[in-house]
Protein backbone atom coordinates (compact mmCIF):
# COMPACT_ATOMS: atom_id res chain seq x y z
CA UNK A 1 0.00 0.00 0.00
CA UNK A 2 1.08 3.58 -0.87
CA UNK A 3 2.94 5.46 1.86
CA UNK A 4 0.16 7.85 1.14
CA UNK A 5 -2.78 5.72 1.22
CA UNK A 6 -1.72 5.06 5.01
CA UNK A 7 -3.82 7.39 7.54
CA UNK A 8 -1.95 9.03 10.17
CA UNK A 9 -3.45 8.20 13.73
CA UNK A 10 -4.27 10.65 15.97
CA UNK A 11 -2.56 10.97 19.24
CA UNK A 12 -4.82 11.03 22.22
CA UNK A 13 -2.75 13.55 23.70
CA UNK A 14 -3.44 15.74 20.80
CA UNK A 15 -4.96 19.45 21.21
CA UNK A 16 -5.79 19.91 17.65
CA UNK A 17 -9.43 20.88 17.19
CA UNK A 18 -12.39 18.35 16.48
CA UNK A 19 -13.38 18.56 12.69
CA UNK A 20 -16.70 18.14 11.04
CA UNK A 21 -17.84 16.45 7.98
CA UNK A 22 -16.79 19.96 5.72
CA UNK A 23 -13.14 20.00 7.93
CA UNK A 24 -14.25 22.94 9.72
CA UNK A 25 -13.36 22.66 13.43
CA UNK A 26 -16.41 22.19 15.66
CA UNK A 27 -17.72 24.75 18.01
CA UNK A 28 -19.78 24.38 21.46
CA UNK A 29 -20.48 27.69 23.32
CA UNK A 30 -21.38 27.80 26.84
CA UNK A 31 -24.94 28.10 26.48
CA UNK A 32 -24.70 24.81 23.64
CA UNK A 33 -23.74 22.40 27.14
CA UNK A 34 -26.21 19.77 28.15
CA UNK A 35 -27.24 18.32 31.57
CA UNK A 36 -24.82 15.31 31.18
CA UNK A 37 -21.62 17.73 29.94
CA UNK A 38 -22.71 20.57 33.00
CA UNK A 39 -22.12 17.27 35.28
CA UNK A 40 -18.68 15.66 33.87
CA UNK A 41 -17.30 19.37 34.16
CA UNK A 42 -18.32 19.88 37.73
CA UNK A 43 -16.93 16.26 38.26
CA UNK A 44 -13.70 17.10 36.70
CA UNK A 45 -13.34 20.11 39.03
CA UNK A 46 -13.89 18.24 42.01
CA UNK A 47 -12.08 15.03 41.10
CA UNK A 48 -8.92 13.31 38.83
CA UNK A 49 -11.74 11.11 36.71
CA UNK A 50 -11.56 8.81 33.53
CA UNK A 51 -14.94 8.38 30.75
CA UNK A 52 -15.25 4.94 32.67
CA UNK A 53 -16.36 6.80 35.87
CA UNK A 54 -18.27 9.89 33.87
CA UNK A 55 -20.15 7.54 31.90
CA UNK A 56 -21.07 5.70 35.00
CA UNK A 57 -22.09 9.02 36.56
CA UNK A 58 -24.47 10.13 33.81
CA UNK A 59 -26.12 6.58 33.06
CA UNK A 60 -24.31 6.48 29.75
CA UNK A 61 -22.54 3.73 27.61
CA UNK A 62 -19.13 4.45 27.24
CA UNK A 63 -18.23 5.06 24.00
CA UNK A 64 -20.39 7.75 23.69
CA UNK A 65 -19.04 9.41 26.41
CA UNK A 66 -15.69 9.06 25.44
CA UNK A 67 -16.70 10.43 22.11
CA UNK A 68 -18.42 13.37 23.83
CA UNK A 69 -14.84 14.15 25.82
CA UNK A 70 -13.06 14.44 23.25
CA UNK A 71 -14.90 17.01 21.64
CA UNK A 72 -15.30 18.80 24.86
CA UNK A 73 -10.91 18.25 24.93
CA UNK A 74 -10.66 19.74 21.33
CA UNK A 75 -13.30 21.75 20.90
CA UNK A 76 -13.57 25.81 19.66
CA UNK A 77 -13.35 28.49 20.90
CA UNK A 78 -11.79 27.27 24.26
CA UNK A 79 -11.66 23.55 25.43
CA UNK A 80 -13.58 23.16 28.69
CA UNK A 81 -11.49 19.75 29.70
CA UNK A 82 -8.22 18.73 29.38
CA UNK A 83 -5.86 15.59 29.75
CA UNK A 84 -3.91 15.57 33.17
CA UNK A 85 -1.01 17.25 32.60
CA UNK A 86 0.77 14.73 35.00
CA UNK A 87 0.03 12.41 31.77
CA UNK A 88 1.21 14.68 29.42
CA UNK A 89 4.34 15.15 31.15
CA UNK A 90 5.22 11.61 31.34
CA UNK A 91 3.03 9.70 28.49
CA UNK A 92 5.18 6.55 28.53
CA UNK A 93 4.18 6.09 32.39
CA UNK A 94 0.50 6.18 31.42
CA UNK A 95 0.86 4.30 28.40
CA UNK A 96 -1.82 1.69 29.39
CA UNK A 97 -3.74 3.94 31.87
CA UNK A 98 -6.87 5.09 30.62
CA UNK A 99 -7.50 9.48 29.89
CA UNK A 100 -7.71 11.26 33.05
CA UNK A 101 -9.51 14.41 32.56
CA UNK A 102 -9.48 18.17 34.99
CA UNK A 103 -11.36 20.77 33.82
CA UNK A 104 -10.04 24.10 32.38
CA UNK A 105 -10.36 27.77 32.70
CA UNK A 106 -13.21 27.74 30.10
CA UNK A 107 -14.95 24.93 31.91
CA UNK A 108 -14.72 26.45 35.23
CA UNK A 109 -16.32 29.93 33.49
CA UNK A 110 -19.04 27.78 32.01
CA UNK A 111 -20.34 26.29 34.98
CA UNK A 112 -20.20 29.37 36.97
CA UNK A 113 -22.23 31.00 33.82
CA UNK A 114 -24.72 28.55 34.72
CA UNK A 115 -25.09 29.65 38.19
CA UNK A 116 -23.15 26.23 40.11
CA UNK A 117 -21.87 26.77 43.04
CA UNK A 118 -18.15 25.39 43.23
CA UNK A 119 -17.48 23.53 46.25
CA UNK A 120 -13.73 23.07 47.22
CA UNK A 121 -10.68 21.52 45.61
CA UNK A 122 -8.26 19.49 47.42
CA UNK A 123 -4.90 20.35 46.43
CA UNK A 124 -2.67 18.10 44.55
CA UNK A 125 -0.78 15.35 45.94
CA UNK A 126 1.30 12.25 44.91
CA UNK A 127 -0.17 11.03 41.60
CA UNK A 128 -0.90 8.01 42.82
CA UNK A 129 -2.90 9.08 45.82
CA UNK A 130 -4.30 11.25 43.86
CA UNK A 131 -6.34 9.55 41.32
CA UNK A 132 -7.04 6.61 44.46
CA UNK A 133 -8.39 9.41 46.45
CA UNK A 134 -10.56 10.97 44.10
CA UNK A 135 -11.73 7.66 42.01
CA UNK A 136 -12.52 6.49 45.14
CA UNK A 137 -15.06 9.65 46.65
CA UNK A 138 -16.24 9.41 42.74
CA UNK A 139 -17.54 5.65 43.64
CA UNK A 140 -19.15 6.56 46.40
CA UNK A 141 -21.47 9.23 44.57
CA UNK A 142 -21.92 6.91 41.36
CA UNK A 143 -23.19 4.19 44.04
CA UNK A 144 -25.34 6.78 46.02
CA UNK A 145 -27.24 7.04 42.74
CA UNK A 146 -28.99 3.74 43.54
CA UNK A 147 -29.19 4.86 46.67
CA UNK A 148 -31.58 7.80 47.43
CA UNK A 149 -32.10 7.25 51.08
CA UNK A 150 -28.11 7.66 51.92
CA UNK A 151 -27.40 11.70 51.54
CA UNK A 152 -23.55 12.43 50.84
CA UNK A 153 -22.07 15.19 53.04
CA UNK A 154 -19.37 17.03 51.19
CA UNK A 155 -16.18 18.79 52.47
CA UNK A 156 -17.97 22.35 52.30
CA UNK A 157 -21.08 20.67 54.92
CA UNK A 158 -18.19 19.53 56.58
CA UNK A 159 -15.98 22.85 56.95
CA UNK A 160 -19.68 24.98 57.60
CA UNK A 161 -21.50 22.56 60.08
CA UNK A 162 -21.54 23.83 63.71
CA UNK A 163 -20.24 20.73 64.88
CA UNK A 164 -16.82 21.78 63.33
CA UNK A 165 -14.63 23.63 65.38
CA UNK A 166 -14.22 27.88 64.77
CA UNK A 167 -10.52 27.52 65.32
CA UNK A 168 -10.67 24.21 62.50
CA UNK A 169 -12.77 26.30 60.01
CA UNK A 170 -10.57 29.35 60.27
CA UNK A 171 -7.87 27.63 58.96
CA UNK A 172 -7.01 27.18 55.64
CA UNK A 173 -5.75 23.60 55.82
CA UNK A 174 -8.95 22.66 58.29
CA UNK A 175 -8.48 19.15 56.84
CA UNK A 176 -5.04 18.62 57.86
CA UNK A 177 -5.11 16.67 61.46
CA UNK A 178 -2.03 17.21 64.22
CA UNK A 179 -0.66 14.72 66.17
CA UNK A 180 2.01 13.66 68.16
CA UNK A 181 5.05 11.43 67.66
CA UNK A 182 8.17 11.34 69.79
CA UNK A 183 7.14 14.15 71.52
CA UNK A 184 6.73 16.21 68.93
CA UNK A 185 3.91 17.88 67.08
CA UNK A 186 3.06 17.23 63.71
CA UNK A 187 0.95 17.65 61.30
CA UNK A 188 -0.55 15.21 59.09
CA UNK A 189 -2.57 15.81 55.77
CA UNK A 190 -4.63 12.98 54.49
CA UNK A 191 -5.21 12.24 50.82
CA UNK A 192 -9.01 13.74 50.80
CA UNK A 193 -10.88 16.07 52.47
CA UNK A 194 -13.29 14.48 55.66
CA UNK A 195 -16.91 13.20 53.71
CA UNK A 196 -19.91 11.74 55.75
CA UNK A 197 -23.05 9.70 55.05
CA UNK A 198 -26.13 10.49 56.30
CA UNK A 199 -29.44 8.06 55.65
CA UNK A 200 -32.59 10.23 55.51
CA UNK A 201 -35.47 8.15 54.50
CA UNK A 202 -36.70 5.46 51.74
CA UNK A 203 -36.93 7.86 48.99
CA UNK A 204 -35.07 10.32 49.44
CA UNK A 205 -36.86 13.36 49.48
CA UNK A 206 -36.13 16.40 51.97
CA UNK A 207 -39.19 19.08 52.61
CA UNK A 208 -37.97 22.59 51.48
CA UNK A 209 -41.24 23.81 52.88
CA UNK A 210 -44.61 23.76 53.74
CA UNK A 211 -47.73 25.63 52.29
CA UNK A 212 -49.97 24.81 55.24
CA UNK A 213 -50.11 21.66 57.88
CA UNK A 214 -51.09 19.53 55.11
CA UNK A 215 -49.36 20.17 51.70
CA UNK A 216 -45.43 20.07 51.77
CA UNK A 217 -43.16 20.96 49.38
CA UNK A 218 -39.65 18.96 47.88
CA UNK A 219 -37.46 18.88 45.30
CA UNK A 220 -37.86 15.61 43.16
CA UNK A 221 -34.58 13.40 43.53
CA UNK A 222 -35.89 11.47 40.57
CA UNK A 223 -35.94 15.03 38.27
CA UNK A 224 -33.02 16.92 36.98
CA UNK A 225 -34.94 20.42 38.14
CA UNK A 226 -33.29 22.38 40.41
CA UNK A 227 -37.24 23.65 41.66
CA UNK A 228 -36.90 22.84 45.24
CA UNK A 229 -41.19 23.35 45.52
CA UNK A 230 -41.15 20.96 41.99
CA UNK A 231 -42.39 17.97 44.34
CA UNK A 232 -45.74 18.81 46.15
CA UNK A 233 -47.16 16.19 48.46
CA UNK A 234 -50.21 16.33 50.18
CA UNK A 235 -50.99 14.30 53.28
CA UNK A 236 -54.56 14.63 54.15
CA UNK A 237 -55.62 13.44 50.75
CA UNK A 238 -52.53 11.23 50.23
CA UNK A 239 -51.75 12.39 46.92
CA UNK A 240 -48.36 14.14 45.22
CA UNK A 241 -48.02 16.06 42.27
CA UNK A 242 -44.29 16.31 40.36
CA UNK A 243 -44.02 19.64 38.13
CA UNK A 244 -40.64 19.19 37.32
CA UNK A 245 -41.69 16.06 34.85
CA UNK A 246 -43.94 16.71 31.56
CA UNK A 247 -46.72 15.52 31.64
CA UNK A 248 -46.56 16.18 35.36
CA UNK A 249 -46.69 13.05 37.20
CA UNK A 250 -49.27 12.43 40.31
CA UNK A 251 -51.21 9.96 41.91
CA UNK A 252 -51.10 8.07 45.36
CA UNK A 253 -48.42 6.53 47.29
CA UNK A 254 -47.17 3.67 45.29
CA UNK A 255 -47.53 6.35 42.22
CA UNK A 256 -44.72 8.15 44.27
CA UNK A 257 -42.63 5.58 44.75
CA UNK A 258 -42.45 4.12 41.15
CA UNK A 259 -41.68 7.91 39.95
CA UNK A 260 -39.00 8.56 42.25
CA UNK A 261 -37.46 5.14 42.39
CA UNK A 262 -37.98 5.02 38.26
CA UNK A 263 -39.75 1.95 38.79
CA UNK A 264 -43.67 0.16 37.27
CA UNK A 265 -46.42 0.15 39.91
CA UNK A 266 -45.91 -3.29 40.70
CA UNK A 267 -42.64 -3.09 41.54
CA UNK A 268 -43.43 -0.40 43.46
CA UNK A 269 -45.74 -1.35 45.03
CA UNK A 270 -43.75 -4.72 45.94
CA UNK A 271 -41.09 -2.75 46.91
CA UNK A 272 -43.65 -1.12 49.61
CA UNK A 273 -44.69 -4.23 50.73
CA UNK A 274 -40.83 -5.25 51.48
CA UNK A 275 -40.18 -2.45 53.04
CA UNK A 276 -43.22 -2.38 54.94
CA UNK A 277 -44.94 -5.61 55.55
CA UNK A 278 -46.69 -4.38 58.27
CA UNK A 279 -48.48 -1.79 56.55
CA UNK A 280 -49.36 -4.30 53.89
CA UNK A 281 -49.72 -7.81 55.07
CA UNK A 282 -48.63 -10.77 52.37
CA UNK A 283 -48.24 -9.33 48.87
CA UNK A 284 -50.67 -10.27 46.41
CA UNK A 285 -49.44 -12.22 43.49
CA UNK A 286 -50.36 -11.93 39.90
CA UNK A 287 -50.47 -15.52 39.34
CA UNK A 288 -52.61 -16.41 42.45
CA UNK A 289 -54.88 -13.45 41.01
CA UNK A 290 -55.58 -14.91 37.83
CA UNK A 291 -59.09 -16.01 37.86
CA UNK A 292 -59.93 -12.70 37.28
CA UNK A 293 -58.11 -11.99 34.36
CA UNK A 294 -55.02 -10.59 36.17
CA UNK A 295 -52.71 -13.20 34.54
CA UNK A 296 -53.15 -11.10 30.94
CA UNK A 297 -52.23 -8.09 32.53
CA UNK A 298 -49.72 -9.26 35.44
CA UNK A 299 -48.43 -5.57 36.42
CA UNK A 300 -51.72 -3.38 36.08
CA UNK A 301 -53.91 -6.23 37.91
CA UNK A 302 -51.09 -6.47 40.79
CA UNK A 303 -51.16 -2.96 41.05
CA UNK A 304 -54.40 -2.24 40.78
CA UNK A 305 -54.94 -4.84 43.93
CA UNK A 306 -52.28 -3.46 45.73
CA UNK A 307 -53.07 0.44 45.61
CA UNK A 308 -56.49 0.34 47.71
CA UNK A 309 -54.96 -1.50 50.68
CA UNK A 310 -51.59 0.98 50.76
CA UNK A 311 -53.69 4.44 50.49
CA UNK A 312 -55.90 2.94 53.44
CA UNK A 313 -52.62 2.29 55.61
CA UNK A 314 -49.93 4.69 54.52
CA UNK A 315 -49.13 8.17 53.75
CA UNK A 316 -46.19 10.58 53.36
CA UNK A 317 -45.17 11.77 57.10
CA UNK A 318 -42.79 14.56 58.03
CA UNK A 319 -40.42 13.42 60.50
CA UNK A 320 -37.13 15.09 62.47
CA UNK A 321 -34.77 16.84 60.78
CA UNK A 322 -37.40 18.05 57.86
CA UNK A 323 -37.12 14.60 56.56
CA UNK A 324 -39.64 13.06 54.67
CA UNK A 325 -40.49 9.23 54.99
CA UNK A 326 -42.69 6.82 53.53
CA UNK A 327 -44.28 5.69 57.02
CA UNK A 328 -47.42 3.64 57.88
CA UNK A 329 -49.83 4.32 60.69
CA UNK A 330 -49.22 1.07 62.77
CA UNK A 331 -45.78 1.75 62.18
CA UNK A 332 -44.74 3.93 65.22
CA UNK A 333 -46.33 1.68 67.45
CA UNK A 334 -44.83 -1.43 66.61
CA UNK A 335 -41.10 0.87 66.65
CA UNK A 336 -42.50 1.53 70.24
CA UNK A 337 -43.43 -1.57 71.28
CA UNK A 338 -40.00 -3.87 69.65
CA UNK A 339 -37.25 -3.31 72.43
CA UNK A 340 -34.01 -1.59 71.19
CA UNK A 341 -30.99 -3.41 69.60
CA UNK A 342 -28.43 -4.20 71.67
CA UNK A 343 -24.90 -3.02 69.56
CA UNK A 344 -21.12 -3.67 69.91
CA UNK A 345 -21.29 0.18 71.55
CA UNK A 346 -23.37 -0.96 74.53
CA UNK A 347 -21.38 -3.71 75.09
CA UNK A 348 -17.93 -1.42 75.00
CA UNK A 349 -19.75 0.86 77.59
CA UNK A 350 -20.91 -1.96 79.55
CA UNK A 351 -17.09 -3.27 80.27
CA UNK A 352 -15.05 -1.21 83.02
CA UNK A 353 -12.55 0.48 82.30
CA UNK A 354 -9.72 -2.23 83.67
CA UNK A 355 -11.59 -5.14 80.79
CA UNK A 356 -11.35 -2.32 78.04
CA UNK A 357 -7.55 -1.53 79.15
CA UNK A 358 -7.00 -5.47 78.93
Amino acid sequence: MPSAAIKKRASRLSRDPVLDRDREPKFISPGKLTADDLQWLLATYEHLTSATFLAALTDRKVEPTRRRLKLLKRCLPRPYIDIWEEQRIHPKAYQNAPQFFEITEAGVAALEEHGFVLPPRFPASHPRHHIMSDQGVLSFKIGLKHHPEIEYIGPAAIHKSKHTPAKTRDSKTWYRFPYAARGKSQTACPDYFPIGFRRIDALGIRITSQDNPGQLRAKCPRCTSSNNRALSMNTERNLFTCFANKPNARGDVIALTAHVRGTGQKEAAEWLLEHFPAAGGKAHSAERNSSKGGAGKPHRYAAKRLTPQLIQISQVKPINDNVVELVPKQLEKMRAAQPEKYTIFDWWDDIDETEQLE
